[in-house]
């Protein structure tokens, strides 16, 4: 008798170890994932828990992100749950569009996600992903959902509505509960999501409201600014990928940084801040108000270490697909 082939499309033992390896640089944009979701879920107040039961190989850490979110049925819950499932497929309106970010986003971080979602307050929804039982073959499907009870401190905190979503086994996460990685990962929340704070949601990271960041130092309601702006803004025009008869408009400006009131600041803090060593590109879609806006931020340095500039690329709302191929002649 011959030996039996599994002729699947995915092989899902292996495909489940080979996403832990894709597309998130660290904690920051994992955890960011799981932000935007929540978001999208129309929250207005998103707490961020990271406990350590002190392993030393960072299976202690459990992450937690709970929202006061709409919420998700059974039916919902099981799909979050599948690569590639959603409800929202396509859907620009967030920085997810495939339905790929919450499991990939949460594995790459940690070998079990577990989700506890409510659209009623007291019945509360649990299913989750694991992958040492998927690539054990132990696992074939997502679990049917089962009523449960909330952990303690997530109750206490719990809305109407609202979901929670737990990282387990957290192998790749060992340091990240030291206040140093704390505070850096406070630093990029306030980043990446400043328009959504500054428009009214609440970001709680361990219990202290993570406060916006200007990568540009302009606003004066973040804790660093002080930069003014450099020249004009500039105004440039993108053809849309699939529809070359529509553009979008991207504006771009520049700020001024304070050289010489920063100047014998600490390196540490400057670092800290994003001053030095923080030159490059930060992409931020989605800004409150304009679904589907993209940032690019860029230092511009001189011959010290000092940045003089920062450059912020503004698009509207359409153009969050675009590239240099789709620009067309001149600017505004």
């Amino acid at each position: 008798m011959g030996v039996r082939h599994d002729f699947a499309i995915v092989a899902c033992e292996n495909f489940i170890l080979a996403t832990r390896d894709v597309g998130y640089a660290g904690p920051a944009e994992a955890i960011g994932e799981l932000i935007d979701n929540s978001i999208q879920a129309h929250a207005t107040t998103i707490r961020v828990l990271i406990e350590d039961h002190v392993t030393g190989n960072g299976n202690g850490v459990v992450v937690s992100v709970l929202d006061n979110g709409c919420g998700m049925k059974a039916q919902a819950l099981r799909t979050a749950l599948q690569f590639g499932g959603t409800e929202r497929f396509n859907d620009r309106s967030g920085q997810g569009r495939f339905g790929m970010g919450l499991p990939s986003s949460s594995l790459s971080q940690a070998r079990r996600l577990e989700i506890y979602t409510w659209t009623k307050y007291g019945e509360t929804m649990y299913s989750y992903l694991d992958v040492d039982e998927v690539a054990e073959g132990r696992m074939g499907e997502i679990p049917a959902p089962q009523k449960v009870e909330l952990p303690d401190w997530a109750r206490r905190h719990s809305g109407r509505m609202g979901t929670l979503v737990v990282w387990r086994k957290c192998d790749r996460l060992a340091n990240i509960a030291n206040s140093g990685a704390e505070n850096h990962l406070r630093g990029r929340i306030g980043r990446m999501f400043r328009y959504f704070i500054w428009n009214g949601v609440q970001i709680f990271l361990n219990g202290t409201l993570v406060a916006p960041i200007d990568p540009l130092f302009f606003r004066r309601d973040t804790p660093l600014s002080g930069a003014r702006i450099y020249g004009n803004p500039l105004t440039y025009k993108f053809r849309l990928p699939g529809n070359r008869k529509e553009t979008s408009t991207i504006r771009v400006r520049f700020s001024e940084l304070p050289i010489a009131d920063w100047h014998n600041m600490a390196v540490a803090d400057k670092r800290r801040w994003g001053i030095v060593k923080g030159a490059g590109v930060s992409l931020v879609r989605c800004s409150a108000g304009a679904h589907g806006t993209t940032s690019v931020i860029a230092n511009l340095r001189m011959a010290s270490d000092a940045d003089c500039f920062g450059a912020l690329i503004c698009t509207l709302p359409r153009a969050n697909a675009i590239s240099p191929g789709n620009l067309t002649d001149g600017a505004d």
